[in-house]
C-alpha cells in the first residue's frame, strides 16, 4: 500500500499536485475539505472557509484523520491520497495506522503567487483581495499550526513556476517513492 500525503497553505497547489498524482499514476484522492463540506451540507450551513474552518473546530482535532483512515480502509484501494494535510493530527493518525506506507508531500509557494492563484480559480469562499487572503491564512496558522504538520515532511516542491514545472518535480518525487 501507497498513501501520498499531500500539505500546503491556501493556493500552493495541492489540489493540482493530487490531481496530477491520481491521474498519471493512478491513485484515488480521499480529501479532507470535501469530508467537511458533506459535514457541513448535511447541517445546513454555507459553504465558507470560515464555515469549514468553525466546523474543524467543533468536531475536535483527530475527527477527520479519523474518518479517512476509515474511508482508506473500505476503499480497498491500495493507492491513496490524503490531501489536504492541515493539522498535525491529519497525518499522524494515519501514520499510526499505516506506518511507512505514508509519505508526505508539502507544496509550496510565495505569498502573492498564491493569491494570484485564488484569485483566477474562482471558488465562491475564495478571499477577494489581499487583505482577506492574509487574515484567512493568519486564521489557518493559528487553528492547524503548519509549522508542526509540514515539519513531518519527506519533500517539499517550490511550486513557484509553471504548471509543467510542477509536474516535472512531481515526477522526480515520484521515481522515488514508487
Amino acid at each position: 500500500m501507497g498513501i501520498i500525503c499531500i500539505a500546503g497553505l491556501i493556493g500552493s497547489g495541492k489540489d493540482t499536485a493530487a490531481d496530477y498524482i491520481s491521474k498519471k499514476y493512478g491513485y484515488k484522492i480521499i480529501d479532507y475539505a470535501n469530508i467537511l463540506r458533506e459535514i457541513c451540507k448535511k447541517e445546513g450551513l454555507e459553504l465558507s472557509r470560515d464555515n469549514l474552518q468553525n466546523l474543524r473546530v467543533k468536531y475536535g482535532n483527530t475527527f477527520l484523520a479519523e474518518e479517512a483512515v476509515k474511508r482508506i480502509k473500505d476503499s480497498g484501494n491500495r493507492k491513496i491520497i490524503l490531501t489536504p494535510m492541515r493539522r498535525s493530527e491529519d497525518f499522524e493518525i494515519p501514520k499510526k495506522e499505516f506506518g511507512s506506507a505514508l509519505t508526505l508531500i508539502v507544496v509550496d509557494a510565495d505569498p502573492e503567487t498564491r493569491f494570484k492563484r485564488l484569485s483566477t480559480r474562482g471558488r465562491e469562499n475564495d478571499p477577494k483581495d489581499l487583505n482577506e487572503f492574509l487574515r484567512q491564512e493568519k486564521r489557518e496558522n493559528e487553528i492547524f499550526n503548519f509549522e508542526k504538520t509540514f515539519s513531518y515532511a519527506d519533500f517539499t516542491i517550490e511550486n513557484d513556476s509553471g504548471l509543467k514545472d510542477l509536474e516535472t518535480k512531481i515526477d522526480n518525487v515520484m521515481k522515488v517513492i514508487k
